[in-house]
């Protein structure tokens, strides 16, 4: 996953981000993945740490620094970018991550993740659009 910092149209760059990060956590491999780290997290915390670390908070941390590039450029206006980057990592997997993992559904298909992201994008700008200034006369 790769994120070009120059470019300031936020909507379609997070909908592209939204898009894999959906999808990568709902393949079956990395629910497997994931169901397997939490069966052993008890006794062995470390495996929990480093799954954590190799995986969400590389995706989280990558968005953080374009969300951080966004704000110094003017195109947003975010006060905390780790958890504006949280935040929406979150809202765009929210309702289908937990129903995939615990077996409640299948893997949502393409136009499913695409409802549940371009909501979340639309709420996060909201959220974190820099305010259009007002036409002067």
């Amino acid at each position: 996953m790769k994120l070009d910092f120059e470019d300031h149209d936020v909507e379609a760059v997070l909908k592209k981000f939204g898009r894999e990060v959906c999808e990568l956590l709902t393949r079956p491999y990395y629910v497997k993945a994931m169901r397997s780290v939490f069966s052993i997290i008890n006794r062995m915390p470390e495996i929990g740490v480093e799954f954590y670390s190799n995986g969400p908070a590389l995706c989280t941390e990558l968005l953080r620094e374009y969300l951080d590039a966004q704000t110094k450029a003017g195109v947003l206006d975010i006060d905390d970018c780790p958890l504006a980057a949280q935040q929406f990592v979150e809202l765009s997997q929210s309702g289908t991550m937990r129903r995939v993992l615990f077996g409640v559904s299948e893997s949502p298909d393409e136009q499913e993740i695409g409802r549940r992201v371009d909501s979340a994008v639309r709420i996060f700008l909201k959220a974190y659009a820099a305010p259009v200034p007002a036409p002067v006369g």
